[in-house]
């Protein structure tokens, strides 16, 4: 049984994207307060500094920004836009966890998690009950 609690960092093989983009491996950062919580609220980490940030301040709003040696599990200059939570239904979760294609690879640094609680209270793209929803505050 695979066990999916907050701060737990999992690779996605082929995940497939919501707006049809091409499928590819993709880290899966969960965020749901609750353990294995049907549906799983998820962010994608991505390595696209330069493509997608690095000259768009308009873009950082929401971020947090993982540098090289921060975490061991990532190897380049990692952004976690919250702007790229998703929320997982358990079928496409057990579908994945079934065909090999999630991987556990470990729990993200705590002082990073605590960034991104802190991004989460003080977010404005969020809508106020998902900000309320990944606060853990009961």
């Amino acid at each position: 049984m695979t066990i999916i609690s907050r701060g737990s960092i999992y690779l996605w093989k082929m995940y497939d994207f919501e707006d049809g983009g091409e499928s590819k491996d993709k880290y899966w950062l969960a965020l749901s307060c609750v353990v294995n919580s049907n549906p799983t609220y998820a962010v994608l980490p991505t390595s696209q500094y330069e493509k997608h940030y690095m000259y768009r301040a308009d873009m950082l709003h929401d971020t947090v920004i993982v540098e090289v040696g921060e975490c061991q599990y990532f190897s380049k200059r990692t952004v976690i836009d919250l702007k790229n939570i998703r929320k997982e239904n358990s079928e496409k979760l057990k579908s994945a966890i079934e065909g090999s294609k999630f991987v556990y690879i470990g729990q993200i640094e705590q002082g990073i998690m605590d960034r991104i609680n802190d991004a989460i209270e003080n977010a404005y793209t969020l809508p106020q009950q998902l900000i309320d929803d990944l606060l853990c505050d009961d």
